[in-house]
């Protein structure tokens, strides 16, 4: 362990930095991508009236996560701490109703600058309240999370202006 600590400081004064790890660069990728199908679906599926778009995401979510936690867990699913524990689930309708209502009235490039900042925010958060500490590495990542939907709009409209 020492000996990759030593190596790993001596790459990084050399300014030699570690080869990308073709797994990592294609979950990105596909984390990327689904977070564009997040929100460009999440546009259309926000018109549905009242709360029926946070209802139908939640039976699609379930049919796909409940047969894995059967398959996983099997009776330990029963025990009274995980069905309190699945209430908890059930306070999710919130904020997903909430994220419908700005899909809503805002444009898609404005909702998806507001959702990029979240880790940023989630970060800030956790070195407030829990003391951690980011790495020199990640502070300029976790920094231009916010900017990066924007970077690439370019689109020339004019930004949404919001009334008071």
């Amino acid at each position: 362990m020492d000996r990759l600590r030593r190596s790993r400081a001596r790459d990084a004064a050399a300014g030699r930095g570690a080869a990308l790890d073709p797994l990592g660069v294609a979950y990105a990728a596909g984390a990327a991508l689904c977070w564009v199908l997040y929100i460009i679906f999440g546009k259309r599926a926000s018109a549905l009236p009242g709360g029926q778009a946070v209802a139908w995401g939640m039976l699609v979510a379930s049919t796909f996560t409940v047969p894995l936690g059967i398959a996983h867990a099997g009776g330990a699913l029963l025990a009274p701490s995980v069905l309190v524990g699945g209430l908890a689930i059930l306070s999710s309708t919130a904020p997903y109703s909430l994220e419908m209502l700005a899909l809503r009235r805002l444009p898609s490039h404005v909702f998806g600058l507001i959702v990029s900042a979240s880790p940023a925010v989630a970060s800030l958060i956790g070195f407030v309240m829990l003391g951690e500490r980011l790495s020199w590495v990640m502070i300029p990542i976790e920094a231009g999370h916010g900017f990066r939907l924007e970077a690439g709009h370019g689109s020339g409209t004019k930004p949404a202006i919001i009334p008071r």
